[in-house]
């Protein structure tokens, strides 16, 4: 997926981010493998970002697929939960993901603009 204009820039260790002018979407390039490409989330929407990279799978469970890595500091919107609350379902391009999701573990990412109980419950 194509940024267009590059907006801004950040340089953290090991990854650069850049930022699309046009919609705000981040594309990041670094040394761990895959990066992923997400739209940010809309103001007061519910969104996520991690400390530190983590990958994301096509289903909410450990041994499910690799999608590729969600770098630290990168922002995107949350579209919901697994049953058990414990995997997070982030919106992807479907040429990546047929589902149109990706799933990250609850317990490596911080949540904002909402509590886990607030966000719909995905099968």
């Amino acid at each position: 997926e194509a940024l267009g204009q590059v907006d801004s820039y950040q340089i953290n260790e090991n990854q650069l981010v850049l930022v699309s002018a046009a919609d705000a979407s981040q594309l990041s390039f670094s040394s761990a493998g895959q990066v992923l490409v997400v739209k940010p989330a809309a103001m007061g929407k519910p969104s996520m970002m991690a400390s530190q990279p983590v990958v994301v799978r096509s289903a909410p469970a450990a041994d499910s697929p690799e999608y590729g890595l969600l770098l630290a500091g990168v922002s995107t919107a949350v579209a919901g939960k697994s049953p058990d609350a414990a995997w997070y379902a982030i919106a992807l391009p479907n040429e990546l993901a047929p589902s149109g999701l990706g799933w990250v573990s609850a317990a490596e990412v911080s949540l904002y603009n909402a509590e886990p109980a607030d966000l719909p419950v995905i099968e």
